[in-house]
């Protein structure tokens, strides 16, 4: 499984255990081409800054599914999207350095720290 196909499924799993109930149901609409009934589920969450709903409206958007299609709409929940997918990665790699930064402290003890800086 690639890495894209690995995160937009945690993505959907993380939406779905976080009481995210009518965009569990716009899904299914989606999945079954119900588009019209999925359409306005699926912008209530992306206005909530839902990072999948965004992904999947501006689809919607960009191919005409269940609403006009409009390049502007889409580029827009587009960018939204990366830009919250951006901050995660950005908050992960922070998590990551100081987790990585505690285990070289805790092998090597505080003195291998200031002497990198030295």
């Amino acid at each position: 499984m690639s890495k894209s196909a690995l995160f937009l499924f945690c993505l959907g799993s993380f939406t779905l255990l976080f009481g995210a109930e009518d965009y569990a149901q716009a899904v299914r609409y989606y999945e079954k081409k119900a588009y019209e009934k999925a359409f306005p589920l699926i912008l209530k969450e992306a206005q909530k800054e839902n990072r999948a709903a965004q992904y999947r409206l501006a689809l919607m958007y960009e191919n005409g599914y269940g609403i006009q299609a409009d390049s502007e709409q889409a580029m827009q929940w587009y960018k939204r999207a990366a830009a919250r997918f951006e901050y995660m990665q950005r908050e992960a790699r922070e998590e990551e350095n100081a987790s990585v930064l505690s285990h070289i402290i805790k092998q090597f003890g505080n003195d291998s720290i200031q002497r990198g800086n030295e």
